[in-house]
């Protein structure tokens, strides 16, 4: 995931607070359960300094297959990917002008690989066009030259 804190990605930026499906960051996975309903695959990475899983959904919105992530550290809500398969160049840019839009973004970077939308909390979100569309929603709690892997090895607890 390090390439989602690239320092020469252009950054956009949005007075609208950026959260995931109505999931502020910082909530707890009761809160996303209750607002995404039972994830289908949980995976947990627990260990003896951290408590950490990944909530999986599988859906389909319209026409659009979507693979949910939802990630959480000591049971904070910190991270989400959304990844969308199977999707051609017009659908492809209008789920980016959806996202871009609901932030209140008017700019179109529709061409770029890497879109970055910044909140005034430094919640970011990164639209990544690769092989799969992913937008990946990230909250700020840790420096960006951080990994969230680093994140899960410290010992302040």
């Amino acid at each position: 995931m390090t390439h989602l804190f690239k320092a020469n990605v252009k950054t956009d930026y949005t007075t609208t607070r950026i959260d995931y499906k109505k999931n502020i960051f910082g909530c707890s996975e009761i809160s996303m359960i209750k607002n995404l309903g039972e994830p289908s695959y949980i995976l947990n990475l627990d260990n003896e300094k951290r408590s950490y899983f990944v909530f999986f959904h599988q859906e389909k919105f319209e026409k659009y297959r979507i693979l949910r992530q939802t990630h959480f550290i000591d049971n904070m809500f910190f991270y989400a990917c959304d990844t969308y398969k199977a999707l051609g160049n017009k659908d492809e840019h209008e789920i980016i002008c959806r996202i871009l839009q609901e932030y209140g973004c008017q700019n179109d970077y529709t061409e770029n690989d890497f879109i970055t939308l910044c909140d005034v909390l430094n919640n970011k979100i990164v639209i990544q066009k690769d092989v799969y569309l992913r937008a990946h929603y990230l909250k700020k709690i840790y420096p960006l030259k951080n990994t969230p892997s680093e994140l899960f090895l410290k010992t302040d607890k």
